[in-house]
């Protein structure tokens, strides 16, 4: 009889002693996946996972098959932005994680726009306000362009921008 109480003695302390370590487990792990309207899986999509009251940030990338896991998170709430270039980013807002809970958060990112911007950049010649003159510069190689019939002076005059011929 002493030797069957002593057995489950035993027992109930290693019971009690699982349950105890069971509980110091204060993290959570936050997974899914990633998929696009039509299901299929989004690889290296960025998935970010971030708490306003700490300012915990933890980031991660899902595998081949559109999966993540993000083990080993505080628990409270989180904001989790999932992104993937070429897509809108899905934000979700108030996502708890409580005491050794595995959450499952999937995710579905539709098109985004694709945007090219293109920038051109040219500084404008500073307008000469001290004066009405107006000049250029005809280059050696303008002049031999005229034809040879008629070839004048004069003619040069309409190579340059703003000229005004007032007789010949």
């Amino acid at each position: 009889m002493r030797l069957m109480s002593r057995f489950f003695a035993t027992i109930t302390l290693f019971v009690c002693l699982g349950s105890t370590l069971y509980a110091q487990v204060d993290r959570a792990t936050l997974s899914g996946a990633v998929s696009d309207a039509t299901g299929a899986k989004i690889s290296a999509a960025s998935i970010a996972v971030e708490s306003a009251a700490t300012g915990f940030q933890r980031t991660a990338l899902s595998a081949g098959d559109g999966t993540y896991r993000i083990p080993g998170l505080p628990v409270g709430a989180y904001t989790v932005t999932i992104a993937k270039e070429g897509f809108r980013s899905a934000k979700y807002d108030g996502v708890v994680l409580a005491v050794g809970q595995s959450r499952t958060l999937d995710a579905e990112l539709t098109v985004g726009q694709i945007s090219t911007a293109i920038e051109v950049a040219a500084t404008a010649t500073p307008l000469e306000q001290t004066n009405a003159e107006i000049g250029a510069v005809i280059a050696e190689q303008q002049i031999k362009n005229i034809p040879l019939n008629g070839r004048h002076w004069a003619s040069l005059m309409q190579l340059a921008p703003g000229a005004v011929s007032v007789g010949e």
